[in-house]
């Protein structure tokens, strides 16, 4: 192998693949990453909202949480001009009564508010958070960790039988109907969980999901998610900078036809233009249909594994619709959070679960929901730099578009879910844009799929998963790109 040949070749550059090519590079490998569109960040890039560009929309990933404190440090990100804001409340429901149901940073001051609702439900709240984060702790481990039996599992529980079964096989539906009784707050919990996924409520694992989604620690709080100022795009532009000062390249506007393979070994990519680029190890940040029925040849990988791989759920149901507005829309609720920038935190569709498993079973049968799960926010109520003056950003997560679907009608139902709560909302719309069904978890992140089924290597040897579609399956985590990483090292050393 001559000299100029590469050690390791990133397709994609979104949030894991930045991650991996930045931990790789400080590793001293020789890596190149090859994104086809113009700019690096995948699901973070903002999109063009009628063609204002002075407008910064990140639809398709509103909001961060995910990303490791630890990796936000040691890649100074914060050095590199990544400005984080937390809203307060986190989440809250507008009510049909007027009033509004919020959950906030501070155990405290989400017991009070819930006081309203039931003295019972403020007084288990802090109780229900701590065993929750205590179950996080105890699996963040396995999270960071490559393949994960279940045998690991239980033992990091170190609990009772009872504990260990639901962590892993309840449904959170369950789990929130036993410890509360508003209603509000169940569908609360339950559409935290499942949002931008394929679970319903009542599917088994979605309650680890919750915790999963607990174990958030970028914004200081525990499970708290935020908003990057001036955007998600400027995560992905930092940890890009993180990569190249680490001695990556990038190349963007560059597209890989196929995976080069030779007696069962990768030895780098072939371009769209017919160019190759030659490398010792291939990590593909895409899905897994995406990087094994696409992007390597077909005799590459057995027949029954590629089968296999076909027949998993991986079609998206999530529409992200972007909105730019003429103003802040007014909320027909007589007591809401209070002040302006309560508006960045996430505003769920007021619901029941069985509200939402029925949405769930009618994206199952294949049927778009009449009246789609919504989760909303407007970000530029905290960060006025999104929008020009007097204008505001609008960022509707809709659940529930099966494949197929009209997406123009079906946003046409989600801005009417919003509506019951924001009347004036469809008037203040200047332009909007969306895109979808979208699902970046990839499976999803239950106990079979991710301990069993999210493994980062392949049939391919040198070729490796290093999106969500490999373990832990935490999109924007950055914990799978790092878990690449770590394979990539190992295999080079191999080789």
């Amino acid at each position: 192998m001559s000299r100029s040949d590469l050690d390791v070749v990133v397709v994609g550059a979104g949030i894991e693949g930045l991650v991996a090519a930045a931990l790789l590079a400080r590793a001293h490998a020789r890596v190149v990453v090859l994104e086809r569109e113009a700019v690096v960040g995948g699901a973070a890039v903002p999109i063009s909202v009628g063609g204002a560009s002075d407008v910064v929309a990140c639809a398709a990933m509103p909001m961060v949480g995910p990303l490791r404190r630890t990796l936000f440090e040691a890649l100074r990100l914060g050095r590199r001009g990544v400005r984080l804001s937390c809203p307060d409340p986190l989440a809250w429901t507008p009510l049909a009564d007027g009033r509004a149901l919020a959950i906030r940073a501070e155990p405290a001051k989400t017991s009070a508010e819930l006081r309203a609702f039931s003295t019972q439900d403020a007084a288990v709240w802090a109780r229900f958070g701590l065993w929750r984060q205590s179950l996080a702790r105890r699996i963040e481990p396995l999270l960071r960790a490559g393949n994960v039996p279940l045998e690991r599992v239980a033992r990091a529980i170190r609990g009772e039988a009872h504990e260990l079964s639901e962590l892993l096989f309840a449904s959170v539906a369950e789990i929130a109907q036993r410890h509360f009784e508003t209603p509000a707050l169940v569908a609360s919990i339950a559409q935290f969980a499942t949002s931008g996924t394929t679970l319903g409520p009542r599917d088994a694992g979605t309650f680890f999901h919750l915790v999963l989604r607990g174990s958030a620690d970028l914004f200081g709080p525990p499970g708290a998610w935020g908003h990057v100022l001036g955007g998600t795009g400027r995560l992905a532009v930092a940890l890009g900078e993180a990569a190249s000062e680490a001695g990556a390249q990038i190349r963007t506007r560059t597209e890989v036809r196929h995976v080069d393979v030779a007696r069962g070994h990768v030895r780098g990519v072939v371009l769209t233009d017919g160019s190759s680029v030659r490398a010792r190890v291939v990590l593909s940040s895409l899905g897994e249909a995406a990087t094994l029925l696409d992007l390597v040849p077909e005799g590459a990988i057995p027949a029954r594994t590629r089968a296999g791989i076909g027949a998993r759920r991986t079609r998206g149901t999530t529409v992200r619709i972007a909105l730019w507005l003429d103003g802040l829309p007014h909320l027909a609720v007589a007591r809401p959070a209070p002040g302006e920038a309560a508006l960045a935190g996430v505003i769920r569709s007021p619901r029941t679960v069985e509200d939402l498993e029925a949405a769930h079973a009618d994206a199952r049968a294949g049927r778009a929901s009449t009246r789609p799960c919504v989760e909303w926010t407007v970000p530029s109520a905290m960060d006025p730099t999104l929008a020009k003056p007097g204008t505001h950003v609008a960022l509707i997560t809709a659940q529930h578009a099966a494949p197929g679907t009209d997406v123009a009608a079906f946003v046409d139902r989600a801005i009417g879910v919003v509506e019951e709560v924001a009347p004036d909302l469809r008037r203040r719309i200047r332009a909007m844009a969306f895109c979808g069904p979208t699902h970046p978890s990839q499976g999803d992140a239950v106990p079979g799929r991710m301990f069993a089924d999210r493994p980062c290597k392949t049939p391919v040897d040198g070729l490796l998963l290093a999106g969500a579609a490999a373990h832990p399956g935490l999109p924007a985590s950055g914990l799978s790109g790092k878990l690449a990483a770590l394979a990539a090292t190992k295999a080079l050393r191999g080789r």
